[in-house]
């Protein structure tokens, strides 16, 4: 691309697209932890940021990797409204962390939540509400899809979310975005693991990447005291 490229290539770099466009589902009732009737376990003790994966269990390399109190809720935009939390974080009224790792082109946020706001069917019925979504960015627009689909080989059982769409100016979609989101309950949480990747297509590491950390984070949850 030359320097006298488009408006969205000199505005948008990829770490802003990333920082702008993440992310993990959650939202409105809160389902309790309690232990259950069996004797099993209900939600684990303490810190939620306690439970989450370090750094070691994110790929190799120079990825950046923070841990945060909430995830982020600085990007864009997005309509309908309910279609939200296949973009960006919605809000809950239980404690969660995040664990955030950025590196070029790919971004994750592993979260835990010490709740259930919505349940496996409400993510599908508005997965089925956000056919056609539109974001806007600072004046930059941009539109999408969201479809589930199942998740095989997570130890749990999970949902996956996909939002397919890009970002562009005067209706052109310049940046490539897909944001998987993937989401299981163990003993009463909310874990998700939300893959963002940007400018560039979607591979089959990228979905290796999201059930490995998923599968990892549910372990840590379920060991937890």
């Amino acid at each position: 691309m030359t320097d006298g490229g488009s408006p969205v290539a000199r505005t948008l770099s990829i770490s802003a697209i990333s920082a702008a466009l993440i992310l993990v589902s959650a939202c409105t009732s809160v389902v309790s932890g309690e232990p259950k009737s069996d004797g099993s376990p209900g939600l684990p003790k303490g810190d939620p940021a306690k439970l989450l994966l370090p750094r070691q269990d994110f790929p190799e390399g120079s990825g950046t990797y923070e841990v945060l109190e909430r995830p982020g809720d600085d990007g864009p935009t997005v309509s309908p409204s309910e279609c939200n939390m296949f973009v960006n974080h919605d809000t809950v009224t239980f404690d969660q962390a995040a664990a955030q790792y950025e590196d070029g082109s790919l971004r994750v946020d592993v979260v835990v939540g010490k709740g259930i706001a919505d349940s496996f069917q409400t993510i599908q019925e508005k997965a089925g509400r956000c056919g056609s979504v539109t974001l806007d960015l600072d004046g930059i627009g941009g539109t999408g899809s969201v479809k589930t689909e199942k998740v095989s080989g997570a130890s749990v059982d999970a949902i996956a979310a996909v939002f397919t769409g890009g970002l562009g100016m005067d209706g052109e979609q310049t940046v490539e975005i897909t944001v998987k989101t993937l989401t299981a309950h163990p003993r009463g949480t909310t874990v998700t693991v939300k893959v963002l990747h940007a400018m560039e297509p979607w591979t089959s590491d990228n979905d290796k990447l999201a059930l490995t950390l998923l599968n990892k984070q549910i372990d840590k949850v379920q060991q937890a005291p």
